[in-house]
């Protein structure tokens, strides 16, 4: 038998002062007087007739009154009986991923078994043993403690895909004295088990098919969108049903809203679907319907979109001439979807044309397209020679500007930017006549000649051009987002999964240190009576 430890023992120093004090107490009186008298033969009498012995150390009172104080002593050093080794935490770690949604032929899913499992588990456990519940869900790890970890109310839906393999979730749980069970449904690919991990397969294999990838196509600066779905089989057998599109938007002439589709053992299809989005933005979803499907989470996509960018054209023309530029700015409007407005001073517009006139943009014009604006320090620049063009660039791709005459031009009036057009100069040397500008707000595209002193206008190219300056000049990536809930396609992959693992005998539990003050305190006052009881 293990002795009891204590854990206050610096509290049994004062027992060197009191067991000598109780000696000396228990010492009887010793007479003060001694006197001679006549009459002792009858006070021994009278002592004899009353029973009463003359005082006397009684070596079992002071023992039994020592006993007492030590043991009394004892216990305020907090005596303690040492526990026994065993299992002190329980972990049950749940996969919450996707796949655990799945309805098979019982009807219910892995991930309502593995809530069942872990409160059954929970309510055979000692109370005094830690247990602590961990989902692991999409992108997040939930911990339950306490009561809440024994009683799981509130377990919510599996989304998603794991943060980490169930093996390194497992290695981050265990530790000495743990025992961690792990849930989930035999996917391959989860990891195996670390030594010690308890893993317990609750799924059951299911036909499903899933949307494994899904792609837009932005028609920006117009409205148009096309999605690309594809959808594939993880069943055995053939699969039929319906894929729709519903949503924020207006379908494309000659597309319908939803189609019926046939899906081969393992085979995937991707079908196209093209509408008009909604200028004041919003969302389109991809859902499809299979018979027989397990899994419906993995059937959904969503495309979500913001407004179109401010379609307001303001345009800026001076010269003798600017029906060039009220032309451009009219047929670029009725591309866009947009209007023309008069451009005034502090207006925020969308897109500003300007053709001609003498000024500066600001430093970050933002979305613009300037012909000829002049600066004071200009100098003219007669007939211009084109020398090249960036045909790299978006602007330019595929276009041919040979036959592009310019009668007169302005030097030095460009910004810093990119070079997208290189003329000739009277000296020979070589100069930019269009430069792309980076702002914060958008860019800008400056030509150096107007479009009344050109034939630009003229060309056929031009409106590619001019649609081609609007989109540039954009902030890109701001007007679609698209947000998915597409996954790894080995999350839906469900014809492999593997159930019906027993959990293996119950565990040796540890058991907690006991505290023996009270005992000892008990035992102290059963002393003291004992000892009251002698004379």
């Amino acid at each position: 038998m293990e002795l009891p430890s204590l854990s206050s023992p610096e509290r049994l120093w004062w027992l060197v002062a009191l067991l000598p004090v109780l000696y000396l107490l228990a010492q009887p009186p010793r007479p003060q007087k001694t006197l001679f008298t006549a009459h002792a033969a009858q006070w021994q009498r009278a002592l004899q007739q009353l029973q009463r012995r003359p005082p006397r150390f009684r070596a079992l009172r002071w023992l039994l009154l020592s006993l007492a104080c030590i043991v009394l002593a004892v216990a305020s050093a907090g005596p303690v009986q040492a526990g026994t080794a065993g299992v002190e935490r329980v972990v049950f770690l749940v996969d919450g991923s996707m796949s655990m949604g799945a309805r098979a032929g019982s009807g219910t899913t892995a991930f309502l078994r593995a809530v069942e499992s872990v409160r059954a588990l929970a309510s055979r456990i000692p109370a005094h043993v830690e247990v602590e519940t961990v989902v692991a869900r999409s992108g997040s790890i939930e911990r339950l403690g306490g009561p809440f970890a024994r009683a799981w109310t509130n377990p919510g839906e599996p989304v998603g895909a794991l943060p980490a393999s169930l093996a390194e979730l497992a290695n981050a749980c265990a530790r000495e004295g743990t025992l961690v069970y792990v849930f989930g449904d035999g996917q391959p690919g989860r990891g195996a088990a670390p030594e010690g991990v308890r893993f317990v397969a609750l799924g059951e294999s299911a036909a499903n098919a899933a949307l494994v990838k899904v792609e837009v196509v932005d028609g920006w600066p117009l409205a148009s969108l096309v999605v690309r779905a594809t959808l594939r089989s993880f069943s055995d057998r053939p699969m039929r049903g319906t894929i729709a599109w519903r949503g924020s938007g207006t379908p494309a002439s000659g597309s319908a809203a939803s189609s019926e589709v046939a899906l081969e053992p393992g085979a995937s299809k991707t079908l196209e679907f093209s509408c008009e989005r909604d200028v004041n933005g919003g969302s389109i979803q991809v859902q499809c319907a299979l018979d027989g499907d397990a899994l419906a989470a993995d059937d959904v996509a969503e495309i979500v979109f913001g407004p179109l960018p401010r379609t307001q054209i303001a345009v800026q023309a001076e010269g003798d001439d600017a029906t060039f530029a009220k032309a451009a700015g009219k047929a670029l409007a009725d591309a866009v979807g947009g209007t023309v407005v008069e451009a005034k001073p502090g207006m925020s517009v969308g897109f500003l044309l300007v053709d001609g006139g003498t000024g500066s943009l600001p430093k970050d014009p933002g979305p613009a397209l300037t012909f000829g604006l002049a600066r004071k320090e200009s100098q003219p620049w007669p007939s211009p020679l084109i020398v090249d063009w960036d045909r790299s660039d978006p602007i330019f791709e595929g276009v041919d500007l040979s036959e592009l005459e310019i009668a007169q031009g302005l030097a030095e009036t460009l910004p810093a930017g990119r070079v997208l057009m290189t003329g000739q100069l009277p000296d020979g040397s070589s100069a930019p006549l269009c430069v792309l500008e980076d702002g914060a707000r958008g860019r800008a595209v400056h030509f150096a000649f107007r479009l009344q002193d050109s034939n630009l206008g003229l060309l056929a190219a031009f409106p590619q051009i001019l649609l081609r300056c609007f989109e540039r000049t954009q902030l890109q990536g701001r007007s679609l987002a698209v947000r998915t809930q597409v996954t790894d396609p080995a999350e839906s992959d469900l014809s492999k999964l593997s159930g019906g693992a027993a959990v293996q005998s119950a565990p040796v539990w540890s058991t907690p240190p006991r505290d023996l003050a009270a005992w000892f305190a008990i035992a102290a006052l059963l002393l003291l009576a004992l000892r009251s009881g002698l004379r």
